[in-house]
């Protein structure tokens, strides 16, 4: 026999049913104490509320963490059958999976890229100048060769001049005297340098081309502020559409 239910507890019913669709998760209320299992949450203050864990790579047992554990499984780390790992962002930033229109990489999901410091190869430094330094050897002398020549013919001018080579004696008289090629160091008349001589020095030495830079790491980080990392852990399961 089929009784109907009176005003007042057809009321309660109502009541009922209607805090029962508030409590369900909404948009707005993602990241509030009641959001999806699995999602991860930054806040201003440095704790993770109740219901969420720190995504700082922590390991968690499988059996107290099912719900999780579905539906990351362990891509994170863990052994898959007694724990696994959650995602770790601890001076890690985020970027939506999957391949972008300007970009050649392929961001897959649950995969990490990229570092926060970058060491520059040769074939990456920009073209530039390096100070260079010639050492001699202080311990050994230069040492040179100095050739001194003669042409063989008769001398045609009667003092030396610039270019002038040094030739045999030339007397046309019926008697021949002696000639004289040399004269004293003091005595007046312009210096000329005489063609035909050459000289070749040799030496040893070290050029040291100075090292610029120190292999240092180059930050890649952009500006960024630390807050913390949480993932929901005791929430409502995520439905799919």
């Amino acid at each position: 026999m089929k009784t109907l239910a009176s005003p007042a507890l057809r009321r309660r019913l109502c009541t009922s049913a209607a805090l029962a669709m508030l409590t369900f998760a909404t948009p707005s209320w993602a990241c509030g104490t009641e959001g999806y299992v699995g999602e991860i949450c930054f806040f201003a203050f440095n704790w993770c509320p109740q219901g969420f864990v720190p995504a700082n790579g922590a390991t968690l047992p499988l059996q107290q963490n099912v719900a999780l554990y579905s539906l990351t499984n362990n891509v994170y780390g863990g052994d898959g059958k007694t724990n696994f790992k959650v995602p770790n962002l601890v001076k890690t930033g985020i970027i939506g999976s999957g391949t972008a229109a300007d970009l050649a990489a392929n961001f897959q999901w649950s995969k990490p890229y990229g570092s926060a410091t970058k060491t520059l190869t040769m074939a990456q430094m920009p073209s530039h100048t390096h100070a260079a330094t010639f050492a001699p050897d202080q311990g050994t002398p230069l040492q040179g060769a100095l050739s001194l020549t003669a042409k063989q013919a008769n001398a045609t001018l009667p003092i030396p001049a610039n270019g002038a080579v040094l030739a045999g004696l030339t007397d046309t008289s019926a008697t021949p005297v002696a000639k004289k090629s040399y004269a004293n160091g003091t005595v007046a008349g312009a210096v000329v340098s005489l063609g035909g001589t050459s000289a070749t020095v040799t030496g040893t030495g070290a050029v040291t081309v100075n090292a610029a830079g120190a292999a240092t790491p180059i930050p890649t980080s952009p500006p960024v502020l630390g807050l913390t990392a949480c993932i929901v852990t005791q929430g409502y399961y995520p439905p799919r559409d």
